[in-house]
């Protein structure tokens, strides 16, 4: 992917930073932004395959679940997935 300079930048224009807003020792939402549906899908889907493998991405996957529940496990799963295809 020679469009983008570095594998941050894919991540980023996809929409799948996390956000960490910080006032102090107060932190609000940890969602992250909406970005093209068409990837979203395609990304989740696979996310939700890998999570289910036995391989890096799904031990990454059970570990984060158990701590911060499903959803959030299955979007940094797909965030990795992003990272690895750069």
């Amino acid at each position: 992917m020679a469009v983008f300079p570095t594998c941050d930048r894919p991540v980023s224009w996809a929409r799948f930073s996390p956000r960490a807003i910080r006032s102090g020792v107060k932190t609000r939402s940890r969602r992250h932004r909406n970005g093209t549906p068409y990837l979203l899908s395609v990304l989740g889907e696979a996310a939700a395959t890998a999570a289910r493998t036995r391989t890096f991405l799904g031990a990454g996957h059970r570990r984060l679940a158990r701590r911060a529940g499903k959803l959030e496990a299955l979007v940094a799963v797909a965030r990795s997935i992003l990272v690895i295809v750069c």
